[in-house]
């Protein structure tokens, strides 16, 4: 061989040893994954697959791997990834899209490329690279233990052969080196195959060459890695996890292999004791049990409005968000759905004024709203309403009888009615003055004179002056109120009206019935007038409007209220509530249990609040001057104080002469008398309630019939004077006009309509002026 030919064939040995040094770096460095490891959960995954392309790096692993059941397992996911440390620790997440994350913490590369160790997810349980048949393997190797050819060290796996530039040429003897085309001195067909030639493959040799491969002799090459779809049944896989390789699995109960038809009901050995389904009581809140559908596993849900469970005490009213709106209710004082104050007033308040309402407000006239207002009296003609002309008389300034448009009792027949002088009354007024001085001198003196009394009480003409005194009380108030009534400028119809009075007047007298009434009034607290309009509005605790009402022309009112506790606010032109007037008192020469805008409790549901409420004026007010002058009031009489006054100066008069007689001289008579005035005396301390409300109820099975409409109708004109709706336990509460009226009662039905069900005889108001009867329908 020439000398040329052998340095050419020497440089071509050495670049293909360059080469083939610098592709097994790259192999140690960038390596491949092939083999198996098993999850005790969904069975083997096959890290082995080409479509996966798996690569082991000194930083990071990439590809997937593949589970039959359960699809791809990516090692270098979006916010994951399997981590090398370059030493073959493995660290960081894989993410199967149906299994979730699996942790590769517990995993090592060791020195031979085999993955050993644990790898845990929450589905997948442990996946072990450590078992029997897994074999997870790379050609990639630690840094710590990779050669580099061309470092100028041979060590390693470098040889002559392999790393020429730090091993050297291979020399056999004296120049004799593999490639001389000689094969000697220990060269063989494995080692050196260019002088020796291919070895023969010898299954069993030791040595995979040849047409040796892991299928044709595993005992040279080793058992082939187990990829599935490759046409071999390899180690590890097995009819159920490559049926493609291995074939159907035969179904055979205690084979170890849940497979085919079996289950844990048919072969619990293969497939387990079969767990029963999660059912509500067995102690576990699974299954999509809540504390809603099963407490006894889960628990008593918290309540939390908003978190779309209705439960505790949740209802509509506390929380709509969990339970849904309401159906409105009138009665249930909310205003929701399609009550309005016109259909439901109990739960949405009064209308505001609006002019043809019936009801002449602050900010109306006769002038502005004639159909609520009435005409104005300077205008003589009568606008007919519903057809009729309806109209009363009244006194002028003139004193002269005239009709007036608007709903009344005539006040006058002719003119003479009218008739306002009378010499009499200058006469009396005085007397009565001088009367009332001398009745507070004298109760003032009483201690003076009470021995001289003493030692009179005993004699006979003692005995009967006392009776006289103790009795006066009645007897001469009497005579007062009957010369009050002679004397007054009353037309002959109020004369009338007061002779009726007097026999209420008994009880007045010893301050029994007096300001007792069924209703509350809205007066000024300086001349005792009643106000009208006057808007009166109850609120609860929460400043929410729970009623309100407009006071008539006596300036009457009254709320039927459940439990709890109320304000009440006024509201009327040219006054000021609360009063400063009589701030601190609870009653006055008219009224008692007056208010001046403090706590109500209420402290049974039923009750009404009927507080009598005094207004400060502050400035003139024309309507209240015009009422008072045309006396339109029907429940209030100007002589009201001073016939209260004097009743009060003879009660306290002859209650002190009843003390002394009795203790004087304690016989039956004065006996009776002071126990008389002591039973008085305590009704007057505690007061008379006057029944306020009525109720409608069904005449045949007795229920009550709740939300039913009253409405009172003024005869003989036909025209509503006013309507209320009944509460949930069909109570009402309800003032009628002082003349002849009747009543209707309609009854709610269950679609929402309403039905007339009852007709009243006609009834005289100037007996009660309140309708609270108990209607049976």
């Amino acid at each position: 061989m020439s000398l040329r030919f052998k340095v050419l064939f020497l440089v071509i040995i050495a670049i293909f040893l360059l080469v083939a040094g610098n592709f097994v770096l790259a192999s140690t460095t960038d390596g491949t994954v092939s083999g198996v490891a098993w999850s005790e959960n969904i069975g083997w995954i096959n890290f082995g697959t080409s479509t996966g392309n798996i690569h082991v790096t000194d930083t990071v692993l990439t590809g997937t791997a593949w589970n039959k059941y359960f699809g791809w397992i990516k090692l270098n996911p979006t916010n994951g990834g399997v981590v090398n440390n370059a030493e073959g620790t493995l660290s960081g997440t894989a993410w199967g899209s149906n299994i979730g994350w699996i942790n590769f913490s517990g995993v090592v590369i060791n020195s031979s490329g085999l993955f050993t160790g644990t790898a845990t997810g929450a589905n997948t349980g442990d996946i072990n690279f450590s078992c029997t048949n897994c074999n997870v393997t790379t050609d990639w190797r630690p840094a710590s233990l990779r050669t580099s050819c061309g470092d100028g060290s041979c060590n390693g796996l470098e040889t002559c052969s392999t790393c020429l530039a730090d091993c050297g040429s291979c020399s056999v003897g004296g120049g004799q080196y593999c490639g001389d085309g000689s094969c000697n001195n220990g060269e063989t067909c494995s080692i050196c195959a260019t002088d020796c030639g291919s070895c023969l493959s010898v299954c069993g040799d030791s040595t995979c060459n040849g047409s040796e491969t892991c299928s044709t002799c595993e005992t040279d090459c080793g058992a082939c890695l187990a990829v599935c779809g490759n046409g071999v049944c390899n180690a590890g896989e097995n009819c159920t996890l490559c049926e493609t390789d291995c074939g159907a699995c035969s179904i055979t109960c205690g084979d170890g292999l849940c497979n085919g038809t079996e289950t844990c009901s048919t072969c619990e050995t293969d497939c387990g004791v079969c767990i029963a389904p999660p059912s509500c009581g067995d102690g576990s809140c699974n299954n999509g049990e809540t504390c809603s559908t099963c407490e006894n596993d889960c628990g008593a849900c918290l309540i939390t409005c908003g978190d779309g469970l209705c439960n505790g005490t949740e209802t509509c009213s506390t929380c709509a968000l969990d339970c849904g709106s309401c159906l409105p209710v009138c009665g249930d004082f909310v205003c929701n759905g399609l009550e309005t104050c016109r259909n439901c007033p109990l739960d949405c308040a009064t209308c505001p004024p609006v002019c043809g309402d019936s009801t002449c407000n602050d900010s109306e006239s006769c002038s502005t709203c004639e159909t609520d207002c009435g005409i104005c009296l300077s205008n003589p003609i009568v606008s007919p309403i519903g057809g009729i002309d309806i109209k009363h008389n009244e006194c002028n300034a003139e004193n002269q009888c005239m009709p007036v448009a608007g709903i009344g009792l005539d006040a006058c027949k002719v003119d003479i009615d009218c008739q306002t002088k009378n010499p009499v009354i200058e006469v009396i007024n005085p007397i009565i003055k001088e009367v009332t001085e001398i009745t507070e001198k004298q109760v003032e003196n009483i201690k003076v004179i009470t021995k001289e009394i003493t030692k009179n009480i005993n004699t006979p003409q003692g005995s009967a002056i006392t009776k006289t005194i103790s009795t006066a009380g009645v007897v001469i108030t009497t005579a007062v109120v009957a010369t009050n009534i002679v004397a007054s400028s009353f037309s002959f119809v109020d004369i009338v009206s007061l002779f009726a009075r007097l026999f209420g007047l008994i009880f007045t007298l010893f301050g029994i019935k007096k300001r007792i009434l069924p209703w509350g009034t809205v007066y000024d607290s300086v001349t005792k007038q009643p106000l009208d309009p006057v808007r009166v509005t109850l609120k609860n605790l929460d400043g929410k409007d729970i009623v309100s009402a407009i006071t008539d022309l006596d300036g009457r009112y009254g709320f039927l209220v459940d439990k709890g506790f109320y304000v009440i606010r006024v509201d009327k032109t040219n006054y000021v509530f609360p009063s400063k007037n009589l701030l601190g008192k609870t009653q006055d020469e008219v009224y008692r249990d007056l208010y001046f805008g403090e706590v109500i409790e209420v402290k049974k549901s039923g009750d009404a609040i009927v507080k009598n409420i005094p207004l400060d004026p502050i400035d003139f007010n024309f309507n209240e001057f015009t009422k008072k002058n045309q006396k339109l009031n029907r429940f209030y009489s100007k002589w009201d104080v001073i016939i209260r006054r004097v009743s009060d100066a003879f009660f306290v008069v002859g209650f002190v002469v009843a003390i002394i007689a009795y203790f004087s001289a304690p016989y039956p008579y004065n006996t009776v008398i002071i126990g008389l005035y002591v039973f008085l005396s305590v009704l007057v301390l505690l007061g008379l309630k006057p029944k306020a409300s009525g109720c409608i109820v069904d005449k045949i099975t007795g229920d009550v019939l709740p939300f039913s409409i009253i409405r009172v109708i003024i005869s003989p004109y036909n025209v509503e004077f006013s309507h209320k709706v009944a509460d949930a336990r069909g109570r009402y509460f309800c003032l009628a006009p002082k003349g002849e009226y009747y009543v209707k009662v309609e009854k709610k039905n269950q679609d929402g309509s309403y039905s007339l069900v009852y007709t009243s005889p006609i009834k005289n108001g100037a007996k009660q002026g309140i309708v609270r009867e108990k209607f049976k329908v």
